[in-house]
């Protein structure tokens, strides 16, 4: 029998995933594996990085449960609706959406979220 292992406060594991809408499509209530296993395993150390195009399309659990979102020129309504949604407080979308339909290359918006801080900034990157 495998040894149970031990909950943690460090990273053990860290798993990427590119291109996440075709790994963890939107199903409306219906939980996933990775949305199970997002929310089950970080306690253990795991922790787990998606990339995607379509955040629209992407699983609505996982998006919940994801404590750093980064946003990159999103250029479809309801991707920025929904990134708006689940990045910034309800009473201040009005004041971020002209600052995500204006970001540039080079520029994201970034919400790191902890139990007791939560920010939104806007980051410019140079090469």
């Amino acid at each position: 029998m495998a040894k149970e292992k031990e909950p943690v406060d460090y990273l053990r594991q860290l798993l990427i995933i590119d291109e996440a809408h075709h790994v963890a499509p939107d199903r409306g209530n219906h939980k996933g594996f990775l949305d199970a296993m997002v929310v089950e395993n970080r306690k253990y150390g795991q922790e787990v990085l998606v990339a995607t195009t379509s955040p629209s399309q992407l699983s609505q659990w996982l998006l919940k449960n994801i404590s750093i979102k980064v946003c990159h020129l999103p250029n479809d309504g309801r991707d920025i609706d929904l990134m708006l949604r689940f990045m910034v407080n309800k009473y201040e979308e009005d004041r971020f959406v002209s600052d995500f339909i204006l970001l540039k290359i080079g520029e994201v918006m970034v919400r790191v979220s902890t139990p007791d801080h939560v920010e939104t900034t806007k980051v410019k990157v140079s090469a």
